[in-house]
Parts: C-alpha cells; structure tokens; sequence
C-alpha cells in the first residue's frame, strides 16, 4: 500500500462515494448501450475500493488524451469526453484497468466499458532514466457485460509515467515540438484543455480527477504537487525501486 492508498483510506471519502457513484451509474446504462463495444470484465465484482491513475499522453488534449490500449486488436477511444477515464490502480496483487466511454451524442449510453484484474506478477515493468513503464500483453478470460458470455480476449498496453515537466500556456504556443505531436491547431486545441495554467510535455500518470478535486483535503499542497507524487506511488505498487 502506499501513502495515496493509506490516505485514500483515511480521508477521501467524497473520492470513494463519487467513483462509487459514477461506475454504478454507467453499468445500469450497459444493458441499452449501442457503442461498438467491448463491454466485458474477468472481475466478479466491478468497483474501485482504491485511489486509481490515468495514463495520459504527452501534450495531453482532447484528441490525444490518454495512452494507448487494445482489445481483441481493435484500439479503444484515446479522447477525453465528460465522463470518459482509462485508468489503473491496485487491488491486492491485482492490477486493475478500467477504460470506458460515452456514445458520442447518445447522453444515456456507453461506447465501451472495460474493467480487468490482471495479477501484478503478469505484468513486465522497469524504471530507467526516471521514467516508470509497465506493460501488458496476453490473453484473459473475459464476460460480454451485455450477453454474459464468456470468451477469450487479447489485451495489450503499455503505460509509461515521466516526473512532470511542463510548459506555461504562453511557450506551449513557442514550442516547435507541439506542432510535430500534433499539426496544424495544436496550440488551440491545447489551450482549450489546459486548465491549470499550464500543459505536462511527457507521458504521465496523474490520479483521477475526482482525487485531484480533494488534494487539499489528502494534504497535498496543489493539484500538480499530487501529479508529482503519482510515479513514486505506481513504483511501489509495481515494487520498483524508489532510489534508482
């Protein structure tokens, strides 16, 4: 367990009841969903007991905002859209990987929802150069949530967490770099994300925003003092040495 975990435990209540809410509220909408799926899980019980981190993408904005993961070869929706998450958090020996998604212009229904335990001992992680990566590919026995069926799914990601380094809105519009992530409008459409004031250039974990919205009330001093943090406490779910 580490610290997040401990202080979850003992002072984010409000996380823990809004996550709770927010999953019980889209698993009743799955039975009259009409994305394109998946919509499967190997866990016998869907819900997040845990503080749980999103794998966003460098530049994160909302066409490009969390890390890539496949299902049955088929990449699931990387945007960010009210509602949408793809996170990871720890369970036991359990890793724990959620992905889902609104039907885009459908208020009532999901795209798809993804919910794995995989073991922790499965799982091939590494920390060099102060960068944390841990990856996944394999396949689990996975139930459709719609039909209840059972089946075999491959499952494939790579998260990868740098320590933060960030621009200010303004060199975000200097940066050349940006233009090559991202083309034509980039800064725009940075901008328009970029709520804090300023944008995180390198692949990273940060904990849920309904985490983030109570870093005071967990001790932290900002947001971004919490996002800071998130590499060490993924290290030392995955056993990675913290003094490398």
């Amino acid at each position: 367990m580490c610290q997040l975990c401990e202080t979850i435990s003992a002072k984010g209540k409000s996380y823990l009841d809004a996550i709770s809410k927010n999953l019980a509220e889209d698993l009743e909408k799955l039975p009259t969903s009409t994305g394109a799926g998946p919509f499967i899980s190997n866990s016998e019980k869907i819900e997040l007991a845990f503080p749980i981190f999103e794998p966003k993408a460098a530049y994160s904005s909302p066409i490009r905002y969390f890390q890539k993961t496949t299902v049955d070869g088929v990449d699931l929706p990387c945007i960010w859209t009210h509602r949408s998450t793809r996170a990871f958090g720890f369970s036991g020996k359990d890793l724990v990987v959620l992905s889902k998604f609104p039907k885009k212009g459908v208020t009532e229904g999901l795209h798809s929802f993804v919910f794995l335990k995989i073991p922790i001992e499965k799982i091939k992680s590494s920390y060099t150069r102060a960068v944390a990566t841990f990856t996944f590919s394999g396949i689990l026995n996975a139930s459709d949530l719609k039909t209840g069926n059972v089946r075999d799914v491959a499952v494939s990601f790579t998260f990868t967490g740098r320590k933060q380094q960030s621009l200010s809105r303004k060199d975000v519009h200097r940066s050349t770099l940006i233009g090559e992530v991202y083309g034509a409008g980039a800064e725009d459409r940075l901008a328009s994300s970029d709520m804090a004031g300023y944008v995180i250039t390198v692949p990273h974990f940060s904990p849920h925003p309904y985490i983030l919205n109570i870093c005071k009330e967990l001790g932290f001093a900002s947001r971004y003092a919490l996002t800071d943090k998130s590499n060490d406490f993924v290290r030392m779910h995955l056993g990675l040495s913290l003094f490398l």
